[in-house]
């Protein structure tokens, strides 16, 4: 499927999150107890340098920009929203429990089924719903595109 360009940066965000989910459902199926936690840290360390910047973009810019063209907030929307609250809890628990030095293969993976649910939500039905409704220069006028070079915490993409 071909992105709007301005979302682009949020498409590749989105690719290193599946990359996460399926290591949080991988450590969490067949992982020992080292391998939970070492995925654990992984992912709040994702969390804290990469998906709070991505969160942020969606929350603020975004996700504003969708609400001036509707009338009231779509069920994607609503959804997604809901799921971002929904995976910082997930992101605090699992900080939480690596500081502990035990991760529960249950907490893995919901946090791992979730984010992936989270991604496809947007991927198929939001971001869709944002390229129908919202102007393509309004888009364009989003500054997604900048945000890799200016972001301090931006890594290279993952590999799997």
């Amino acid at each position: 499927m071909k992105r709007h360009p301005a979302l682009i940066p949020l498409s590749r965000d989105h690719h290193d999150g599946l990359v996460q989910a399926l290591r949080l459902r991988r450590a969490a199926a067949g992982g020992d107890a080292s391998a939970r936690l070492a995925a654990a840290r992984e992912f709040v360390e994702f969390f804290r340098n990469e998906e709070r910047v991505h969160l942020r973009d969606e929350e603020e810019e975004l996700f504003p920009l969708l609400l001036r063209h509707v009338r009231s907030q779509p069920a994607p929307l609503r959804e997604a929203r809901v799921q971002h609250v929904q995976l910082e809890g997930f992101a605090r628990k699992l900080d939480i429990a690596v500081a502990a030095g035990a991760v529960d293969r249950e907490t893995l993976d919901a946090a791992g089924e979730l984010l992936e649910a989270h991604i496809r939500l947007e991927e198929r039905q939001l971001f869709p719903l944002i390229e129908e409704l919202v102007p393509d220069d309004e888009l364009r006028r989003l500054g997604l595109a900048d945000r890799d070079a200016t972001c301090a915490v931006r890594r290279p993409p993952l590999t799997s």
